[in-house]
């Protein structure tokens, strides 16, 4: 069944068109992602969908009778009104609900007004009430921005398991690939359909880029031979076949081929890091009775790349605040090498004079920026290597979309030649394009690096240790990645669950003994299918254990308590065979 028809749609801001005749359609059940550069238009045409922009032109038609939910990049609501407002005029159950999807973003407090929450909680807030309302097709934007790694996990499971119709714009390739069956990629105002997940699509691009680029140096040697005939004889250039002149300047045009993936790869010449970085003495801080850092103590080496993770306010940012001084520990000393230049990259971003041009906001902070030994590069040049074209330069800041916004932050800090980078949440509002350009600098910087974010690919890629904030000021480091680190949290809690039911499997029937090296093929997929329905049950069990604390309804805790009881005897039984699948593995 189809949802959604569009057909033959445009829009443009003046001179700048942003797409023109896009024609697409969304079937029942299909999980799609737009993907997009920053400026491209991905947030305009959510908005053109839900009708809260309208098109230039063409046409956008639903199926009757089905209800539409949708989440705004930077949602706004009422001067003054708190979060019960909100809830005013739900069911009784859907008021239920709404308090489990609260408590799961980390907002407890129904009486406070939504002016006083942060940007993060005022998004977290507007995900849980389009959620709350269980629509037919969920339209998202961005839905993962200032979610924590947990809170990432736990929307992944629940969209996964949905049977909503699902069109969302998100730069975390990890949800991307998880969640979504299909992409829309608008690219240079055209959209392509790609039946497949992230890494179908990596695949496709790539191919459609050689074809590109194969066209492009074909198109160059054809214009170098026309350019010769052009400037021969030039005295007598209007006695030319005037169509051969036109053709001539068309093809130049066709042959500038612009890479979209213009290289970040140029080195920073820093200053040399000298033998004391950074060192941390029995750091503390506290506001109030909550402790966001004990006793914490760590010297830091050249060239270490460390990721901070844990959830939201258990205080990975205050610890980056207390690094560069901005934030006074309470007890404790904080030592700064003297050869360390910070360049600090900050989650809520700075406030740009928007009247100046992009050029000029960047040539405030350099005119040039040293590269290797005898090479700079001029604040244009910066300025195109990280996907400004030269047409922008001169347009003022304030015409630009938050992700170019994000995009032009980022290369104001990296242009102060920093030699101990602190990026907090820098993969907000990033395109995929910058996020990979930005990984590519990152694996190849020589400094002290110092990373917070929820993108969990993101943190693959440019971290190798991590500080993992528990909460009550405890920090754990991890030598590994975080991929590395959620695999072995996951055996950790499966060793805790063997140990934990070894009794059980001594007192159930006996576990046969198997003479087998390794599993059989149909054991290993049972085993791995084990391994995530355990998994996925033990969340749902957490969920509603949650939920509990805040339900008021007798009956309804009596559901919630059945299928807590539910879940347990069936992780009792998932156990004990994936237990006995695992000794078949081990089994040498």
């Amino acid at each position: 069944m189809n949802y959604l028809s569009v057909n033959g749609i445009s829009k443009s801001y003046g001179i700048k068109t942003l797409f023109a005749d896009v024609t697409f359609g969304i079937d029942k059940g299909d999980k799609t992602a737009l993907i997009a550069t920053n400026g491209s238009g991905k947030s305009t045409m959510l908005k053109i969908l839900v009708g809260k922009e309208n098109p230039d032109s063409g046409t956008i038609t639903y199926a009757n009778d089905i209800k539409i939910g949708y989440l705004e990049q930077l949602p706004v609501y009422p001067s003054g009104i708190r979060i019960s407002d909100l809830l005013a005029d739900l069911t009784e159950e859907q008021h239920l609900k709404a308090r489990q999807f609260l408590t799961r973003f980390a907002l407890n407090d129904l009486e406070q007004s939504v002016s006083e929450l942060s940007g993060g909680q005022v998004k977290r807030l507007a995900l849980a009430l389009v959620l709350l309302h269980e629509p037919d097709f969920l339209i998202l934007d961005e839905p993962t921005n200032h979610l924590d790694v947990e809170m990432v996990e736990w929307l992944e499971r629940f969209l996964t398991q949905s049977s909503m119709t699902l069109l969302m714009v998100t730069h975390d390739r990890y949800f991307l690939d998880r969640v979504c069956n299909k992409i829309f990629e608008l690219y240079q105002g055209v959209m392509y359909t790609h039946n497949g997940n992230f890494d179908y699509y990596v695949q496709k691009s790539r191919e459609r880029e050689e074809v590109k680029r194969a066209t492009a140096e074909r198109n160059s040697q054809l214009l170098k031979r026309e350019l010769e005939w052009i400037r021969s004889t030039p005295q007598a250039r209007t006695g030319k076949s005037k169509s051969r002149i036109d053709a001539f300047y068309d093809l130049k045009e066709r042959s500038r081929y612009q890479e979209e993936d213009q290289r970040l790869e140029f080195g920073l010449k820093m200053q040399r890091l000298g033998g004391k970085i950074l060192e941390l003495s029995n750091v503390s801080k506290s506001y109030g009775d909550i402790a966001v850092l004990r006793d914490f103590d760590y010297v830091f080496k050249r060239g270490e790349r460390i990721g901070l993770i844990g959830k939201n306010g258990v205080g990975k940012s205050t610890f980056l605040n207390l690094i560069t001084g901005s934030v006074t520990p309470d007890k404790g000393r904080i030592k700064t090498g003297e050869t360390v230049t910070y360049g600090y990259y900050r989650q809520e971003g700075i406030q740009f004079d928007e009247s100046k041009t992009v050029l000029s906001t960047l040539r405030d902070i350099a005119e040039v920026m040293a590269y290797g030994k005898d090479k700079v590069y001029t604040a244009e040049q910066l300025l195109a290597h990280f996907m400004f074209p030269y047409k922008m330069h001169r347009q003022p800041v304030a015409l630009l979309s938050g992700g170019e916004k994000r995009r032009l932050y980022l290369l104001t800090v990296l242009v102060s030649n920093p030699n101990f980078l602190i990026l907090d949440e820098p993969t907000n509002d990033l395109d995929l394009l910058t996020l990979q350009k930005l990984e590519d600098f990152l694996q190849g910087y020589k400094g002290c690096l110092l990373v917070v974010s929820h993108d969990r690919y993101f943190m693959d890629q440019v971290v190798d240790q991590l500080f993992v904030f528990q909460g009550d000021g405890m920090v754990k480091g991890f030598m590994g990645n975080y991929s590395q680190y959620k695999d072995w949290l996951t055996a950790k809690q499966m060793a805790e669950r063997k140990e934990k039911v070894g009794q059980m499997k001594e007192d159930s029937r006996p576990v046969r003994q198997r003479e087998k090296v390794k599993r059989s093929f149909k054991e290993q997929r049972e085993y791995e299918q084990l391994t995530l329905e355990i998994a996925q049950l033990e969340a749902e069990k957490q969920d509603i254990e949650a939920a509990l604390n805040t339900e008021s309804d007798y009956q309804k805790l009596q559901q919630m308590g059945s299928r807590v009881q539910e879940i347990i005897d069936l992780l009792d039984e998932k156990e004990l065979r994936w237990l006995e699948l695992d000794e078949i593995g081990n089994n040498k």
